[in-house]
């Protein structure tokens, strides 16, 4: 085996070792961020919790009625609409982020591979 060939194979599986690595670490990150962004929720969904139930003892605690058709009721009705959507986008953000995070570690580790093979092929070619 030439020289040229061996420190091209060389290259190349050293080079493709650390995109692998590279590509791991990058959707570990995207884990990481992904579990922050469900601690996220769930701190919100206790905030809005107390809140509702701030603003329900406040309003009985002036007297105030919640059954069907009451205004308070209306209130705590939509409160909790507006809590559900805000809930469910940032759901919504964290699985994107996290599948975008994953697709980008993807698309970089081809693009790895490829520069990998390349250079290989290069130092291959040269005979150096």
């Amino acid at each position: 085996m030439s020289a040229a060939l061996a420190l091209g194979l060389f290259t190349t599986g050293v080079k493709l070792f650390g995109v692998d690595q590279q590509s791991d670490y990058e959707k570990d990150v995207a884990d990481l961020e992904y579990k922050s962004n469900l601690e996220d929720i769930r701190r919100r969904q206790f905030e809005q919790y107390q809140i509702r139930g701030t603003a329900k003892a406040f309003s009985e605690a002036s007297g105030v009625k919640h059954s069907g058709g009451s205004s308070a009721q209306g209130y705590l009705d939509t409160m909790d609409y507006q809590f559900k959507k805000e809930i469910e986008f940032m759901k919504s953000y964290a699985e994107e982020a996290r599948r975008l995070g994953y697709e980008g570690a993807s698309l970089r580790k081809q693009a790895g591979i490829l520069n990998a093979l390349s250079s290989g092929m290069n130092i291959m070619g040269s005979g150096t």
